[in-house]
């Protein structure tokens, strides 16, 4: 798939942000007194795309499951789902895989911020530490929604 960057970039320049929701979150301690050294594991995608009008709805998922570098226990699981809405101007009329493209693209950039303070405030209320999760540079925790 060959993306115009013209086209793109309109989008780009056209959109707005206008509003996120948190649609779910559960979350597991498990009872474990005695941990060590955590490793944590980090997951998310979209797993979602809804072009109406004139917006566009993308459903994100996370999931981060920490447990035990040394006995392999699981120490704590959070799941959540977001949804960002965004504005399109009505006059604009963008092919599927430009808004595909965007929210593979763009979404996660912008929703990354509120999950982190999720996350890290999440496991402060579950009796940990706050898990301080790095910035979003392209990482390869966002999956392919096959």
């Amino acid at each position: 798939m060959t993306l115009d960057k013209s086209v793109y970039d309109n989008l780009i320049n056209v959109v707005q942000f206008r509003d996120i929701e948190l649609l779910n979150l559960e979350m597991k301690r498990y009872v474990v007194d005695d941990h060590d050294r955590l490793t944590v594991d980090f997951h998310a995608r979209v797993e979602d795309l809804i072009s109406e009008e004139d917006m566009l709805i993308v459903n994100l998922f996370f999931e981060v499951k920490a447990e035990d570098e040394k006995n392999n226990n699981d120490i704590f699981l959070i799941k959540f789902n977001y949804k960002a809405t965004y504005n399109i101007p009505i006059e604009e009329d963008f092919e599927d895989q430009y808004l595909s493209h965007f929210a593979k693209i763009n979404a996660p950039i912008n929703i990354w911020p509120y999950a982190r303070e999720l996350i890290s405030s999440t496991t402060v209320r579950m009796g940990y530490p706050a898990l301080y999760v790095p910035l979003h540079k392209d990482d390869p925790i966002f999956e392919e929604n096959n």
